[in-house]
């Protein structure tokens, strides 16, 4: 049972006329079963089921011509709160951002695999330019996919683009950086970086984990499950058994995201 105020800052929804053929599609391509199918309704009775207060749907656009689509279904959330769409290659960034601001969108979900990006190539960065005079959030996928043999970013990588962009408002998905442990310890933790807590707990040792999250501010750490790809109430579970601090749970389980989310 969830005892905090909770916000999964990590969550992904789908459209119902869509969501069976991209669960499906999704499940075959990472060979794991979704914890629900994350439509709207399903996701907001499954929240209320769970005493979870909300959570912060990431939407991908493999495309640059899915970018508008995906933003016009994501606006139209009541209960259920969004970062928004952009692709990389978007050609016209600006009319994405103004949309994005008129509709108080705080941020934008980048996922390297499924874009094709590297993060610190040059060719980007008048599209992080561009994200900054915005002032928004941007949450990258950060580290290896299981879906995918090869790898886009790594903490190395989200180093060297901190080092140009130092203001540039980093969201690391998976703990700064999915299987990639080590690197993470070196590049990422005790740094200027947000950090969820999606995909580590079943995937790292968790001695390991609560060292790293001991080690870095916890007004940095965000909670997230990945819904519909993890049970977010396993991870809370989890992470009560690290015997933290409640000032540093109530950072990472809710005040962290209500402070990004105004």
């Amino acid at each position: 049972m969830i005892k905090h105020k909770l916000i999964d800052f990590h969550i992904h929804i789908f459209p119902d006329h869509t969501i069976d053929k991209i669960i499906s599609y999704l499940e075959n391509k990472g060979g794991i079963k979704a914890v629900i199918k994350t439509s709207s309704v399903n996701t907001e009775n499954y929240f209320k089921k769970k005493n979870i207060i909300s959570g912060v749907n990431m939407p991908i656009a493999t495309t640059i011509e899915q970018v508008e689509k995906i933003n016009n279904f994501i606006v139209k959330q009541k209960k259920i709160f969004s970062f928004g769409a952009i692709h990389p290659d978007t050609k016209d960034i600006k009319k994405t951002i103004d949309f994005l601001k008129r509709n108080n969108i705080k941020g934008v979900k980048l996922h390297p695999e499924y874009q094709n990006f590297f993060v610190d190539s040059k060719k980007y960065f008048d599209f992080y330019k561009a994200l900054i005079d915005a002032d928004l959030y941007i949450m990258f996928h950060a580290g290896r996919d299981i879906a995918f043999i090869d790898y886009h970013s790594s903490p190395k990588q989200f180093d060297n683009l901190k080092q140009h962009f130092p203001d540039l408002k980093i969201i690391l998905a998976h703990f700064g950086g999915f299987k990639m442990w080590q690197d993470v310890e070196k590049y990422i933790i005790g740094k200027d970086f947000l950090i969820d807590t999606s995909f580590i707990l079943n995937y790292y040792d968790n001695e390991k984990a609560k060292n790293m999250i001991i080690s870095h501010d916890d007004k940095n750490i965000l909670f997230g499950s990945d819904l519909p790809w993890q049970n977010p109430v396993e991870v809370y579970e989890k992470l009560l058994k690290f015997n933290l601090d409640n000032i540093i749970y109530e950072n990472i389980f809710f005040k962290n995201a209500m402070s990004i989310l105004k």
